[in-house]
């Protein structure tokens, strides 16, 4: 569940950041989907580090969206961990510590899904969006000061989005 108010963000999803930091091990599959003009709202240091090809691709082709599959098994096969992929482990682990962090990065993608073996073998898919909630609020900063006045403005919804759970 994400409750926008300048830059306070509260996010709920099916399996949690800090569930994926914790238990990655190895990086096996990723996809990840953005709309090139989204990529602005990333970080400037992660587009260097990370997106700078498709930032590059979608201001020469303007395509509407760009997206990235990495596979670092090959499709049918059990896992095989013998080496692990240091690289794109570095990548997910960083994108995961900075949308917990900064989580207004989490903005820039339509999808983020990231499938992986975890420490003990087994694996495991994070996706990044999928399950993930969200009340949006349009309202006046100047009268809405106190906790109370934002529990009231999402009350219903809020009370509703528990009792799916």
């Amino acid at each position: 569940m994400r409750l926008s108010k300048a830059t306070d963000v509260n996010i709920y999803m099916d399996i949690s950041i800090d569930k994926a930091l914790e238990n990655l091990k190895n990086v096996l599959n990723m996809e990840i989907k953005v709309q090139p003009k989204n990529l602005r709202l990333l970080d400037t240091d992660l587009i260097g580090s990370y997106f700078s090809g498709m930032n590059n691709i979608g201001n020469t082709l303007k395509p509407k969206y760009i997206r990235l599959e990495a596979m670092y098994q090959t499709p049918g096969k059990g896992i095989d961990s013998k080496e692990l992929n240091k690289d794109a482990n570095k990548m997910v682990l960083d994108l995961l510590r900075r949308f917990k962090g900064r989580s207004f990065n989490i903005d820039a993608f339509e999808a983020f899904v990231v499938k992986y073996e975890n420490k003990e073998g087994a694996e495991e898919m994070f996706n990044l969006l999928h399950g993930k909630k969200e009340i949006i609020l349009n309202i006046d900063l100047k009268k809405v000061t106190r906790s109370k006045d934002w529990y009231d403005l999402i009350k219903d919804e809020f009370n509703l989005f528990i009792s799916e759970r």
